[in-house]
């Protein structure tokens, strides 16, 4: 698997890591985005299928108990315009406390809830006709009569309904501490297998990232060391990385061009040694011809025929120096240019991975901003379940206060004696309705905890879910100062390519310069062939010739001396 990633491209090996850097942050944004559903359906089931239906009730208990007032006050009310307006009141309190019922059994309810409300409305209509019977013998002046019908009958089935509150209450307050451990539990269980996704998910992307990374920085600095070596003078060095990537292709290239150059300077080397070669035979020559000069007339023929092999030699010199010239200048000049192209696009391809790498942080820095925004409407939530709780602290006051206030009625009434006994009555009540107020309120008290406890769970996957965020964007940061490194040296390598080509130049001004000095040899030699014709009678001009011959030798030894020394500065 190894062996064919180093086999793909460079553009593929960056699109491949970051396609899956970004297919890790959707996984871990889906698994977020499902935990925040599933808390949001559990608070939205609180809400609404155990909240509305307690506040629900606490209204139909207030009221009842309002309405029970409302019965004892009429009963002891002797203004009969007064009496009709109690009694119109409580009328209307007993249509509200119905259309109570009704709104309950509208609400999304459990088996054992519909049970219990079928048996309220059924008993409901029983006391509807106590209450207004009840009313009816008030109207009519009978309050004791009235007073006892409603203690035998309409208390009992009031006492009947209010138990069915009761098992309402206690009903409610099950199914929110059912629904509110099973959150906890998904939340729990949801949060560790998110935790170990994420691990797993960094592990694997933390893994790709330096097996690409390896991928890239080793061979490029092999083809480092190689040039660097090459710039010090070595052509003997080999990439050796045969892969068909670009870095491979950029290897293999750089290798032909090594063994080119190697080439060349071997070749340079023997031509070098046949010009030395050649220069000593001229020397000797010349030597030679300058000691016989008296005997020049004798020797004419001998010495046509060895200028004539002179320029023979040097023809065959300056056309291996014209060859030579042109194909160090043709040769090397392309294979430098396809390195730097490679180079070139290396480095494109680098800066575009690295483009890449930003745009995959800036999608990591847009999902912290939803989480955050979430997170907020959360918090918003639990801010107004405060605000209940609230509320419902100052209806535990009102019922503590209504108690006190009946305990003291109760207290005045004992001391008025026979004609506080209705008083007593009425207080006793009013005590009771301040008793069910205090339950209820308490019991609402308990679903708000219950809801804010939910909520403070959702706040705390939140932050987790956020650290996480936070932690992908920072590991994808890191790949990106990766990819900067990688720019760095695909640029010295270029740098480096830049210096190759100067010493290549400098190696064709040598060889230009060898090429005109052999070409003045071949000057003099020509010069020499022709005065040899008439060297009976140019003697002098013979003399003459070979001191010029004796120069153009010395300065030819001078440039092969100093390409000699150029060249021992390579390694072939």
């Amino acid at each position: 698997m190894i062996e064919k990633l180093r086999n793909v491209s460079v553009g593929k090996k960056l699109s491949l890591l970051i396609g899956s850097l970004i297919l890790f942050v959707a996984i871990a944004n889906a698994m977020s985005i499902n935990v925040l559903n599933t808390i949001t359906k559990n608070t939205d089931q609180i809400l609404e299928d155990r909240l509305v239906p307690s506040i629900i009730l606490g209204s139909y208990a207030s009221l009842n108990q309002y309405l029970h007032v409302k019965i004892l006050e009429d009963m002891l009310e002797s203004d009969l315009q007064k009496s009709r307006n109690i009694e119109k009141e409580a009328l209307e309190t007993l249509e509200k406390n119905k259309q109570h019922l009704a709104a309950y059994k509208e609400t999304r309810l459990s088996p054992e809830e519909e049970v219990l409300i079928n048996s309220m409305l059924s008993i409901y209509p029983k006391y509807t006709d106590a209450v207004t019977h009840t009313l009816e013998l008030t109207s009519d002046n009978k309050n004791q009569e009235a007073y006892e019908f409603f203690k035998t009958k309409g208390l009992t089935i009031l006492e009947e309904m209010d138990k069915l509150v009761d098992d309402l209450y206690e009903l409610n307050i099950q199914l929110a501490e059912q629904v509110s451990e099973e959150s906890s539990k998904e939340a729990s269980n949801t949060r560790s297998l998110l935790i170990f996704i994420t691990i797993l998910l960094m592990a694997i992307g933390a893994f790709l990232g330096i097996a690409f990374a390896r991928m890239i920085i080793r061979p490029l600095k092999k083809v480092s060391e190689v040039m660097k070596k090459t710039e010090e003078g070595d052509f003997t060095q080999k990439v050796d990385y045969a892969y068909a990537d670009e870095i491979g292709q950029t290897a293999q290239a750089i290798d032909r061009m090594l063994h080119t150059l190697n080439g060349f300077t071997k070749q340079i080397a023997e031509a070098t040694q046949q010009i030395t070669v050649s220069s000593e035979q001229l020397n000797v020559s010349t030597s030679q011809t300058s000691t016989a000069s008296e005997h020049i007339a004798a020797n004419a023929q001998e010495v046509a025929e060895g200028t004539e092999y002179q320029v023979q030699l040097v023809e065959e010199a300056t056309e291996s120096l014209n060859k030579m010239a042109q194909k160090t200048n043709v040769v090397i000049t392309s294979q430098v240019a396809s390195v730097g192209e490679a180079v070139g696009y290396a480095s494109q391809k680098s800066m575009e991975g690295n483009q890449a790498i930003e745009a995959a942080v800036c999608q990591m820095q847009s999902i912290h901003r939803v989480i955050s925004n979430l997170e907020h409407a959360i918090q918003g939530l639990n801010k107004r379940s405060s605000e209940i709780e609230q509320i419902v602290d100052v209806i535990s006051e009102i019922g503590k206060q209504t108690n006190l206030l009946a305990l003291n009625a109760t207290i005045e009434a004992a001391r008025a004696g026979e004609h506080g006994r209705g008083f007593i009555v009425v207080a006793d009540e009013v005590r009771k309705l301040a008793e069910q107020s205090a339950n209820s309120a308490k019991r609402i008290g308990e679903l708000i905890n219950a809801i804010q406890d939910e909520t403070a769970h959702a706040v705390h996957s939140m932050q987790r879910t956020t650290n996480e965020v936070t932690n992908g964007a920072t590991a994808v940061g890191e790949v990106g100062k990766l990819f900067e490194e990688i720019q760095t040296s695909v640029d010295e390598v270029a740098n480096q390519i830049k210096n190759v080509t100067s010493s290549v130049h400098s190696m064709t001004l040598d060889a230009e310069k060898i090429q005109s000095a052999v070409q003045s040899i071949n000057d003099a030699a020509l010069h020499s062939s022709s005065g040899s014709q008439n060297i009976s009678a140019a003697t002098q001009e013979q003399l003459v010739s070979m001191e010029e011959i004796s120069a153009s030798t010395g300065i030819l030894s001078q440039i092969v001396a100093d390409l000699r020394t150029q060249l021992n500065k390579f390694k072939v």
